[in-house]
């Protein structure tokens, strides 16, 4: 069986080390594995290569692999990114950390040891204090001093029993994360300074807070009567997405260049003879299993494949969806019986049965994923290269499709940093190349090995229709669910009516409609505590005065407002909301600027990404 790691259910048994619960989804596993086996095995040679360059300066590869590493452990807890996108976050923030560096060092600002050190021992950050504590689990100034400032003089004092040896192999893992600790502490530090010292640069913009002001102080309480617009089912017609495209032609425009390719895959799937051996070799470990009746022999076999493959205990429960697939193939086994393999989507998997209370089956779990062998890999590249080299010597992108029985696809418009069949290699690359030129072939996780052509480049500014065809496809389906309802909704006008007193009155029924009272609207988009329409809002906060307003039709349907009061706000109020709202609202604007500056930063810098050698991304 192969080693790699793989998810069964939701849950898991947590070790014995401190690390917690583990717990994750398959690429998470695979990733984290991935990383333990490239630092265990990582040689001096290759620890001295460089994952990528940043203006002249090394990003090298063994600190990559060792932050993705740790990444990888958080993120099995939270389970909120993908393999590639823990890749590529750890990769972007260590390229901002380089050209902050950069940056710094232009503008003299430097931090001394000293500066560090006061930082941690006099105002201590949360996380720090959190892995300092006493015997009562609470924070310890004097330990976290002494592991600054006397490390070896700290594991003599705890460690009277300890060799001189080991007294030195601990104080140097001490001074080291010590060091690790200072280094992450100046890197905040520096980048606080430089912060200040890009916002100083950058005025306040006075027209924003006062139209913060006036938002903030206008307000509607009124009367709401709202219809959805009905399902519409039918699919717009290309005349009819022409027509919308040209309606509203300044909607559709980017910041930034655009590209789109048309491209040849060769999935990364095991071949036959792969499934074959694999699963043999499953049904060969579960015979074995149930073929030893000495429990502590049975245990030693499985331990000796768990140690290799994604392995857990799972509580099986009838009635869990998450197990549907499980739970049957153990239903009616005996403890200590062994199942599988069983197929699924995230590997085979060998189920023991350790326990069985009631209905519910605790069983040891143990998966491994149906990978192509080394030979079909082999295989695979060696019948794209000879694409790539065909197209060099002059076919067509088409003559290659029929002589491997491909058919010409074409990705979605991206721009630089998009993700594209779960690969931001792939992107990266189109960049690097020519328009009409064959880029280098990128395995992409969604697809496999992909070879493209650029076929479109579009400089930042109107965006082409089929960019955004299905964006405009909604829009106009949108657009005709409620243009349909337009001559029945009309009808509002003779149902609802304002009475003398302010009050709205509905005079029959409303189908599918939702009747509100005595609500707040204000120019941020809430209508009451149930709707949110920013366009529906607006219209009603910029009406003249109280009265009978609609039907009209806002973002998400049909409404008819009457307005009871409309506050609108008092510019002698104005000094008192920036005295309590005004740091506030200099903040986020700061945040903003310096998002823009890192953004411009980083636009502007030379980077060479030499992941892909190493990484699939």
């Amino acid at each position: 069986m192969q080693s790699h790691f793989s998810k069964l259910s939701g849950e898991s048994i947590p070790d014995n080390s401190c690390r917690g619960k583990v717990v994750g989804d398959t690429f998470t596993r695979q990733l984290l594995f991935a990383f333990s086996l490239f630092l265990l095995f990582l040689s001096p040679p290759l620890a001295a290569q460089p994952a990528g360059i940043v203006n002249g300066d090394t990003i090298w590869l063994e600190s990559y692999s060792r932050e993705v590493g740790r990444r990888a452990q958080l993120n099995m807890q939270t389970r909120s990114l993908s393999a590639s996108d823990v890749l590529q976050t750890t990769w972007l923030d260590m390229v901002d950390d380089v050209l902050l560096w950069q940056e710094s060092g232009r503008r003299g600002i430097d931090v001394t040891p000293k500066q560090v050190d006061s930082v941690l021992l006099n105002a201590t950050p949360d996380c720090v204090k959190r892995g300092v504590l006493n015997d009562k689990a609470v924070f310890d100034a004097q330990l976290l001093k002494a592991m600054l400032t006397a490390p070896d003089s700290l594991i003599r004092a705890r460690g009277r029993n300890l060799t001189a040896d080991q007294v030195a192999e601990q104080s140097a893992q001490l001074r080291n994360s010590m060091n690790e600790l200072r280094g992450r502490t100046a890197n905040v530090i520096r980048i606080q300074r430089l912060r200040t010292s890009v916002e100083q640069l950058a005025p306040v913009d006075s027209a924003a807070l006062r139209k913060s002001f006036e938002d903030a102080a206008t307000t509607v309480t009124a009367d709401m009567v709202y219809v959805p617009c009905a399902p519409y089912t039918g699919t717009p017609s290309d005349a009819e997405i022409e027509a919308w495209y040209k309606r509203y032609p300044d909607r559709y425009r980017s910041d930034d260049e655009m590209r789109r390719m048309a491209f040849l895959n060769w999935a990364m799937t095991a071949s036959p003879v792969d499934s074959a051996l694999i699963l043999n070799n499953v049904k060969s470990f579960v015979t074995l299993l149930n073929a030893t009746k000495n429990k502590v022999k049975r245990d030693s076999i499985w331990n000796s494949v768990a140690e290799t493959v994604s392995a857990g205990v799972v509580r099986l429960h009838p009635d869990s969806a998450a197990h549907k697939e499980f739970y049957p193939a153990v239903k009616g086994a005996k403890v200590g019986a062994a199942v599988g393999p069983i197929p699924h989507y995230s590997g085979v998997h060998v189920l023991l049965v350790d326990s069985i209370i009631g209905k519910v089956y605790v069983v040891r779990a143990a998966v491994t994923d149906v990978d192509p062998s080394q030979e079909t890999v082999d295989s695979i590249l060696s019948e794209v290269n000879t694409a790539v080299e065909m197209y060099e010597r002059g076919k067509t992108f088409g003559e290659l499709s029929q002589t491997f029985n491909r058919p010409i696809e074409f990705t979605p418009f991206f721009k630089r940093g998009d993700q594209v069949f779960a690969s931001y290699r792939l992107v990266d690359v189109a960049f690097k190349t020519q328009l009409t030129a064959m880029c280098d072939p990128v395995d992409a996780p969604d697809r496999g090995v992909i070879i493209g052509v650029v076929t479109d480049s579009i400089p930042p500014g109107p965006m082409p229709i089929d960019a955004v065809r299905d964006q405009i496809s909604l829009e106009v389906k949108t657009d005709m669910a409620c243009s349909v309802m337009e001559r029945d909704i009309k009808s509002l006008n003779s149902i609802v009516t304002r009475l003398d007193n302010g009050s709205m009155l509905v005079g029959a029924p409303i189908k599918d409609g939702t009747i509100l009272r005595d609500i707040t609207i204000d120019p941020s988009g809430l209508m009451g505590e149930q709707f949110y329409d920013p366009l529906a809002a607006r219209a009603v906060c910029n009406a003249s005065g109280p009265g009978l307003m609609g039907p009209f039709r806002g973002d998400a349907g049909w409404y008819m407002v009457n307005i009871r009061s409309i506050t609108r706000p008092n510019p002698d109020d104005y000094p008192l909301y920036l005295q309590l709202r005004g740091e506030d609202l200099v903040a986020e604007q700061r945040a903003r600027n310096w998002d823009t500056w890192r953004a411009a930063v980083r636009k502007n810098a030379k980077i060479e990404d030499m992941r892909w050698m190493y990484f699939r991304y």
